[in-house]
């Protein structure tokens, strides 16, 4: 199996990290160079660690880099601030102080962290509409597989539809702040009136689910979205029109104790006509 490596994150500052993230940059990968936070060390003062061992690197003589603009592929953050960024990493190499301990405290948080990625629960996203109701449809939602076996909470969620802010020059006369955050962008939503799997137009009931008893699966009615009671010239049939083809988008929060909730996204496509489950 051949492994693509396009991002590098060097651990560590000293001598040896900046010059493998140099080596790395003239190698035309894009490199994220990291190192501790200074004690007390406030704004850009946070990064003065990594900042000087960049630096250094780049006095160096004979020259680390092949050509001064390969600078520009380094990214630098420190362990506490951007240790996110090693969730983008396709290799992780570690050059700090030589002490064991550290060194272990170090390994154990990346393996931590890359481990929770790994355990990220995958779903079964089924979208069915129903002929016989042009307004209503079925989301069906599986875990189909998880290392951990079961978790001990589940929640979806309807998110509006994606790269719009419609609240942007504030709220309508007369709309309230939670009449607002329960308004759906988007085709549809959750029927509040035909189950009892969801607290709102928008959230489902907390569920657990296991693969173990075979209690993995949430069946949620959905209703088709209607304008807003502000939008007075918008009519059902346009409003429907709009969001012909735009997916119900969602969000699956999972969480089992002694683990870090996971927020699983989805895309629901909607194929209003189908008379069949529509598989994603």
């Amino acid at each position: 199996m051949i492994h693509h490596v396009h991002r590098v994150a060097v651990l560590g500052a000293g001598t040896m990290g900046a010059a493998v993230a140099a080596h790395a940059a003239n190698a035309g990968l894009s490199v994220d160079l990291l190192d501790i936070v200074p004690p007390g060390a406030k704004g850009k003062e946070r990064n003065s660690i990594v900042k000087a061992g960049f630096e250094r690197m780049l006095k160096a003589k004979p020259a680390a880099l092949m050509h001064e603009s390969l600078a520009e592929h380094i990214r630098l953050g420190n362990f506490e601030d951007d240790f996110e960024r090693l969730k983008e990493a396709d290799w992780i190499l570690e050059a700090i102080i030589e002490r064991l301990e550290p060194k272990q405290e170090l390994m154990a948080r990346i393996e931590q962290d890359r481990w929770h990625q790994d355990l990220t629960p995958e779903f079964d996203v089924t979208f069915t509409a129903r002929d016989t109701a042009d307004d209503s449809a079925d989301l069906r939602v599986t875990l189909k597989r998880s290392p951990l076996g079961r978790l001990d909470e589940v929640i979806i969620t309807i998110l509006d539809e994606a790269g719009k802010d419609h609240w942007t020059r504030g709220l309508p006369d007369g709309v309230t702040q939670a009449e607002a955050q329960m308004f759906v962008w988007g085709p549809w939503e959750f029927n509040t009136g035909a189950s009892e799997q969801v607290v709102s137009n928008r959230v489902s009931r907390t569920r657990a689910y296991s693969l173990t008893t075979g209690k993995n699966w949430d069946l949620l009615p959905l209703t088709r979205t209607r304008p807003g009671r502000w939008m007075s010239p918008t009519s059902q049939d346009n409003w429907r029109k709009q969001y012909t083809d735009q997916p119900v988008r969602l969000l699956i929060t999972c969480r089992r104790a002694g683990h870090e909730p996971w927020a699983v996204p989805y895309d629901a496509e909607t194929e209003p006509e189908i008379e069949g489950p529509y598989v994603v």
